[in-house]
């Protein structure tokens, strides 16, 4: 039976029980993605996501956070949609409070080190020139462009190069704070 419990700040939780398993999934939604971007930073919702993973206070590295839910087999994954960014961690039930911990310290405090944000810049690029080399994906966002115009919903989710090159530090902070941070 679902549960739900909303916290003092806002922050709603769910809780699916499910019998006959032996597994927990640590799921955290927002509601960002590159129609809620101006034209300006478009892309932006991506390159946090990407960032995410980077560091945090209690997981100071991308290899502290990946050791960290490889030590108890965890799968681990985030994907950011046109309304939504997701992250995902799927462990054994009896690592719910590590799984759980990892989650909230990566999308309530995410390092954004300069030096992090080049380096998923880089990344961010190569993979607009992938989809930009497939013909499908292009066809796609050059047909809601077409669709829609100059509007976030014509705009592509990962943005594009000149885009991402411009997105500050600053930023992304303002993002984060703005689609990561629950209303009290």
């Amino acid at each position: 039976m679902l549960k739900k419990l909303t916290l003092k700040n806002g922050l709603r939780v769910l809780f699916f029980p499910m019998a006959n398993t032996q597994a927990v999934t640590v799921l955290f939604l927002t509601q960002t993605g590159s129609k809620f971007e101006s034209s300006s930073i478009n892309g932006i919702s991506h390159l946090l996501e990407h960032l995410l993973f980077r560091g945090t206070r209690k997981f100071p590295g991308s290899s502290i956070i990946s050791r960290r839910l490889d030590e108890i087999g965890g799968f681990y994954n985030a994907s950011t949609s046109k309304e939504v960014l997701k992250v995902i961690v799927k462990a054994g039930s009896e690592n719910l409070a590590l799984a759980s911990q990892i989650v909230a310290d990566m999308v309530k405090n995410p390092l954004l080190r300069a030096k992090d944000i080049q380096q998923e810049k880089k990344i961010v690029l190569e993979e607009i020139h992938m989809m930009e080399d497939d013909p499908r994906a292009t066809v796609f966002d050059l047909w809601e462009k077409l669709l829609y115009g100059d509007q976030p919903a014509g705009r592509p989710i990962a943005g594009s190069a000149e885009t991402v090159q411009k997105i500050s530090r600053a930023d992304l902070r303002h993002h984060h704070r703005d689609f990561f941070v629950p209303r009290a």
